[in-house]
């Protein structure tokens, strides 16, 4: 009973936290960073360095300074080659320079866009607790900027430390030895130039350039495929005996919690540190959580929903891990000790930047115009719905409080707390499509990614739509034909047979030859398949009442020459409802959780006239 006083008392704490507005009086401001240069960064190859000069202004007195020369080039992934107007950018000067006041200069130094964060206030948050937690390595510097660039004012920027090595930063020591040196990975999935432990390719960051010998992969390889078999083992001594526990846990606390998208995938730092009986594996640092938090929809990562088990689940090594009693015991020993006092002191952290700079950040928007906008890399259905910076800053305390309320009582409360739960971890209870998803899934007309993830907001293609129908009408035979050149006869099993019966009962068609199984489904053929399919093969009358029309949306003129009737009966029958009060998006695609709710729709529309249920259960 006490067990769970506590636990309730942990989750009213997190709970009670909200925003308070903030005179415009008591805003604060952060400095401002100009950089000059007659090649603008932005339209540059990303690798190349070319001249500038750089200045500070309005930060403390001993943080500003004018027209020091630096070099200049960019960085990045997904953010460099899609956020073209705000892009990240490595910034080095000619001598080491202290930034914002802190206490060793550095030549590198590291400006993130955050372009895909709209309350810009991931990384910090996880930067910030990873300084709480401790033992996960230097924790890169935070601190916000405007930034200039050629007196154009580009938006808001995190400024940070390069993951480099040196006083402050990394602490490894190279040597030419690669018994004796030490080392810094990146687990990587993009770079594989290096080597690759269990499907896991790995990055060698330092020793680097002509130091880094044959001789140095190999060891690196070595003890990275010695590290994978202990903790596969579960021997908790050869464990023990290779990687340093304390930055183990905190590592996997923070990934867990943050839900960060790069588990196993990239971003991931760890060193080889120590001689002898002393040498060590430790993670960190920590590093690129823009994606995290439930900032990317489902079909990419994990979605939006706070609940289930994530790193655990990702990452082999910490699926191992948490199935040994010992560390089993020290997550949920630290995890009370975050609760207690970390985890709430870096919200309220957020929730001061996020009240206090409020006007600061809420300028990067007149210069970038993203919010309520739809782009960027998988964006959760939150990026675009919410219109303002505090709401998106909101949105993201919920998740965190939501996140942790929910693994306190999963740590606490579960006799197995790290087997995912039943059911589809990207459809959350009060999800809209729930109900449909769940209906489909019944019925066997639609089934999982796998048996966690249903991809919701993945877009439908035309295979998707022949093979649910095929299995609506029962899976009935059909043979194959070369009537589509693209529907070869080792085409996937999953939808060569739904393709071949779904041409040749009339349902689909193609004037070149040509199905095209991965292009995408406009609404307005959708309507046209069911139209096709309630006559051809249900034989069932389609006549629609000539006084009903889609006079009331507005988008009505952009329906295709002779797509009308089809769109005319779908909405008539309520299948296919507007998009909104005014619009029906006849052109617009259509992801698996709206095809759930058609789907839904049209078997209860046309199952009180001559289709029963029973002919649907016919299997996965």
């Amino acid at each position: 009973m006490a067990k769970k006083l506590v636990s309730l008392l942990l989750i009213l704490i997190l709970m009670l936290g909200m925003f308070v507005p903030v005179s415009l009086a008591t805003q604060r401001d952060f400095p401002s960073m100009h950089i000059t240069s007659e090649r603008n960064p932005f339209v540059q190859e990303r690798d190349f360095w070319h001249p500038g000069s750089l200045a500070v202004t309005g930060g403390e007195d001993d943080w500003n300074f004018q027209d020091v020369d630096v070099r200049l080039r960019g960085r990045g992934n997904s953010t460099w080659w899609i956020g073209v107007d705000k892009r990240p950018l490595r910034i080095r000067f000619e001598t080491p320079q202290p930034m914002f006041g802190s206490d060793y200069p550095h030549r590198d130094w590291i400006l993130l866009a955050n372009a895909f964060d709209n309350s810009m206030l991931r990384t910090h948050f996880a930067f910030y607790l990873a300084e709480l937690l401790g033992n996960t390595g230097f924790v890169p510097t935070s601190q916000f900027v405007h930034l200039y660039v050629n007196e154009v004012y580009i938006g808001v920027y995190q400024f940070t430390d390069e993951r480099d090595i040196g006083p402050g930063r990394g602490e490894v020591v190279t040597n030419p030895d690669p018994t004796v040196s030490e080392f810094w990975l990146e687990m990587d999935e993009r770079t594989q130039d290096y080597f690759q432990v269990n499907g896991l390719w790995y990055d060698i960051r330092f020793p680097s350039g002509n130091a880094l010998t044959d001789e140095h992969i190999a060891y690196a390889n070595d003890f990275i495929e010695r590290v994978s078999l202990a903790i596969r083992s579960h021997d908790w001594a050869a464990v023990t005996a290779l990687v340093d526990i304390p930055s183990m846990v905190s590592y996997y606390i923070l990934l867990e919690l943050t839900k960060d998208a790069d588990v196993a995938f990239s971003s991931m730092f760890m060193q080889i540190r120590g001689q002898g009986e002393n040498r060590r594996l430790y993670q960190g640092p920590v590093w690129d959580f823009d994606m995290g938090f439930g900032n990317a929809r489902s079909d990419y990562f994990f979605g939006d929903n706070p609940e289930g088990i994530w790193a655990a689940g990702q990452h082999y090594w910490f699926r191992e891990l948490v199935q040994i009693p010992e560390f089993r015991a020290l997550v949920f020993e630290r995890w009370n000790e975050a609760m207690a006092h970390d985890i709430p002191r870096a919200i309220a952290n957020v929730e001061y930047m996020a009240t206090h700079y409020r006007a600061a950040f809420e300028r990067n928007f007149k210069a970038q115009p993203v919010l309520g906008v739809r782009w960027g890399l998988a964006p959760a259905p939150h990026r675009y719905e919410l219109e303002t910076f505090v709401e998106h800053a909101e949105w993201l305390v919920w998740f965190i409080r939501e996140r942790a309320a929910w693994l306190d009582d999963r740590f606490r409360n579960s006799d197995d707390p790290f087997t995912p739960p039943e059911g589809f971890h990207d459809v959350r209870a009060n999800a809209w499509h729930r109900e449909a998803v769940q209906f489909v899934v019944d019925n066997g007309l639609m089934t999982g990614a796998s048996e966690v993830m249903f991809l919701p907001y993945q877009t439908l293609n035309r295979a998707m739509v022949a093979t649910i129908l095929w299995r609506l009408a029962g899976e009935p035979e059909a043979e194959w034909s070369s009537v589509f050149a693209d529907v070869p006869q080792n085409a996937p099993n999953w939808y060569r047979t739904a393709v071949m019966w779904a041409e040749t009962t009339g349902l689909i068609s193609s004037e070149d030859g040509i199905f095209r199984p991965y292009a995408t489904v406009p609404r307005e053929e959708i309507a046209a398949i069911f139209y096709r399919y309630t006559w051809l093969v249900l034989e069932i009358d389609t006549t629609v009442p000539e006084d009903f029309t889609l006079d009331q949306f507005e988008d009505r003129d952009v329906i295709t020459a002779g797509m009308e009737a089809y769109l005319l009966w779908a909405n008539y029958n309520g299948i296919l409802q507007g998009t909104s009060e005014t619009t029906i998006s006849p052109t617009g695609t259509v992801n698996r959780a709206q095809y759930a709710t058609v789907l839904m729709r049209y078997v209860r529309e046309f199952t009180e006239r001559e289709l029963s249920l029973s002919v649907l259960k016919h299997g996965a």
